[in-house]
């Protein structure tokens, strides 16, 4: 039974609300109407571990990269006016909103004097920006000067007169502003409003998060050339989060952007703020009342905003019309009508609709476009495929390879496990950018080195766009274990990421096979069992297991995917269960607390049209519950636990006891 049936109405696409790896700063799906408070605890992580470094150094560093020179002064004499007009700025009274347009035009006079005449500073407060639902308005923005019609545009814009808002992908960098009342160190939220993403949690939680907020740390000590800020600092204030959700739309919003950049100033003292998927760095304060210092800022920010361009990386033959001054609506169309060579251009691909785009900071930035074959290259002509674009680690072992490798074994030992696995058709690496080669010489360990992977695959579905019946779907998940068990222990490769955007099928014949797709995290436990693949936690929030939650280091143990597996299937068939609700609302923090809660409570109950699987979830999640409770019993005798299966509570053989054995 292979064709859909009848859609069921009350089956909700609770993914839709789902966090991803840690550090992650939003959601899976963009269809979500998310307030900035829904991602600020994910936010909150990336930025708990901020670099900072003095400004002269991350201004020579961008200099090196993006102007081939070493930062140095105008020789040119300092117009009057511009001294006047700067003396101006800063005998305005300490108001926020009062500064950002005089902000602007003094901005542009500066660029004038650089001869930076291709940018234009803007005053974008009070309108949102447009391309996303996040409803975030910077205080000023610099964009293209193409996008804007004349001199009495960019005055208009100052004056906050009626125009059109600028787009995501439009910006090249932001400024934001406070008073300088304000201390640097707030932790206060303005809002008098209870956080959505709070909800939930208790009033213990709660007081223990805001004791967390109010903790109070330097932002920057002068006794070292670069500092790593960890545990709740200045650099989760209110304002850091804020211009961290500017830089979260800018990089979810704009293709493929290397990089965003962006100022933050607090009546005169000012400091650079840089954000990649694999840091936040900021630098130390400048005191722009000093018109030489402002120079410096400007011209930097404008030399590293045209390096922020949104498609470098991916070396596109021919760009898409969204990377055109006129912007399209829906982001689902950025990238139609670009073309992508892959191969030395043996591999050529007319690129269409995005199917998905990762909403975070610190993570892969993964995006999925469809694609179909171009004339006159290897694979076949009109072929519909899917291309996948995502930074992993650079030690990180390919997954087109780790593919590869399976699908060669099963060729030889167990043909019919093709069928649940992904088909890579191409595949390329390209190198970090410069800018982030620099930045991992300067830092090291502290800065995660990535490159850019594009993997060409076959198209699948995903269970949940289609609605199949209750059979198929069983199908579907024996298949997923079944697929990862083989993966485990016959091509020692280890998933580690099994989530609800994995699980995947094919339809062959008349019957539906359950596809295990996504090796971002997989690991060849053949050479290195227990090495880390990257300095970013393994896995997708909710459908983590407890020991990944708890455990900072050690091996990543099989029953951990096990577990990930039994999420997934009980957020899939009772989205509406409270448990459901909570595993995709909680932070970090306190998900293991909420699924060591779930395991000793009732089970799920599946919703009427899947009523099938309601055996499945009981029986799971006794064994998952006898595993811990034995667990518990361990600290009597720890020397004779086994904690791989939980006391061989929870191993591959009490899994398939369960779902069944594999059928071929």
């Amino acid at each position: 039974m292979a064709s859909p049936t009848t859609p069921v109405s009350n089956r909700t696409r609770p993914v839709e609300v789902t966090p991803l790896n840690a550090g992650s700063g939003s959601n899976t799906e963009h269809e979500q109407r998310n307030h900035q408070f829904h991602y600020a605890p994910y936010l909150r992580q990336d930025l708990r571990k901020t670099l900072v470094l003095p400004f002269d150094k991350m201004a020579e560093i961008i200099c090196k990269v993006y102007a081939a020179r070493k930062w140095t002064a105008p020789s040119r004499r300092l117009p009057k006016s511009l001294v006047k007009e700067h003396q101006k700025f800063f005998d305005l009274p300490d108001n926020e909103e009062a500064r950002y347009a005089p902000f602007a035009l003094l901005a542009n006079s500066v660029l004038d004097y650089l001869r930076h005449r291709t940018v234009r500073f803007c005053r974008n407060d009070p309108k949102h920006i447009a391309g996303s639902s996040a409803k975030r308005k910077p205080d000023v923005v610099a964009v293209p000067k193409d996008l804007l019609k004349s001199r009495r545009t960019i005055k208009a814009y100052n004056k906050n007169a009626s125009q059109s808002p600028f787009w995501w992908h439009e910006l090249l960098l932001f400024q934001e502003f406070a008073t300088a009342a304000e201390d640097w160190n707030d932790n206060k939220s303005r809002s008098s409003k209870k956080r959505p993403s709070e909800d939930y949690l208790g009033s213990e939680t709660r007081k223990r998060l805001k004791q967390s907020h109010d903790r109070i740390q330097t932002i920057v000590s002068e006794s070292s050339s670069y500092h790593n800020l960890q545990g709740e600092a200045a650099t989760t204030t209110p304002k850091n989060i804020q211009c961290a959700s500017y830089a979260l739309e800018m990089a979810a919003n704009s293709g493929f952007r290397d990089f965003v950049i962006g100022a933050y100033t607090k009546g005169s003292k000012t400091f650079l703020i840089y954000y990649d998927h694999s840091a936040i760095i900021q630098s130390d304060l400048i005191d722009i009342s000093n018109l030489k210092n402002l120079i410096k800022l400007l011209d930097v920010l404008v030399i590293s905003g045209f390096g922020t361009t949104k498609l470098a990386s991916l070396r596109l033959a021919s760009r898409p019309s969204s990377d055109l001054p006129s912007p399209r609506e829906n982001y689902e169309e950025f990238f139609a009508g670009a073309i992508l060579k892959l191969e030395q251009g043996a591999v050529s691909l007319d690129l269409g609709k995005t199917l998905f785009r990762q909403h975070g900071l610190i993570c892969r930035g993964t995006i999925v476009v469809e694609a179909k074959v171009r004339p006159r290259s290897r694979l076949s002509a009109g072929q519909v495929c899917v291309v996948k674009m995502y930074r992993p680690a650079a030690t990180r072992v390919s997954e087109s390879l780790l593919i590869s490798q399976a699908r060669g074994l099963a060729e030889t030992e167990m043909p019919g496990m093709l069928r649940h696995l992904p088909n890579v058709l191409a595949s390329e690496t390209r190198p970090s950018a410069a800018l982030h080669q620099e930045l991992h010489q300067f830092f090291k360990e502290d800065y995660e080195l990535r490159r850019v992977d594009i993997v060409v695959m076959d198209q699948l579905h995903h269970i949940q766009n289609e609605v199949l019946d209750a059979t198929d779907l069983q199908a579907v998940f024996r298949d997923i274990f079944h697929c990862y068990r083989w993966l485990y222990q016959k091509a020692k490769i280890q998933h580690r990421d099994i989530s609800m955007g994995n699980v995947m099928y094919r339809n062959h014949g008349t019957r539906v096979y359950g596809v295990l797709n996504d090796f971002d995290h997989a690991l060849d436990i053949s050479n290195d069992p227990q090495g880390p693949s990257s300095n970013q936690r393994t896995g997708t929030l909710p459908y983590m297991a407890i020991g990944v939650h708890e455990l900072a280091a050690g091996p990543h143990y099989y029953r951990y995917d096990l577990e990930s597996l039994y999420y997934v299937m009980i957020t899939f068939v009772s989205p509406k269960d409270h448990f459901v609700d909570q595993i995709h609302r909680t932070t970090s923090e306190d998900l293991a607390y909420v699924k060591r809660g779930h395991f000793i409570s009732k089970s799920v109950k599946p919703i009427d049209e899947l009523a099938i699987f309601e055996s499945w979830c009981h029986r799971l999640r006794l064994m998952f519950a006898n595993g811990y409770f034995r667990e518990a019993q361990s600290e009597l005798h720890p020397d004779t636990f086994d904690a791989k299966t939980l006391d061989q509570q929870v191993t591959f053989d009490t899994f398939e006891n369960i779902v069944g054995p594999y059928v071929p």
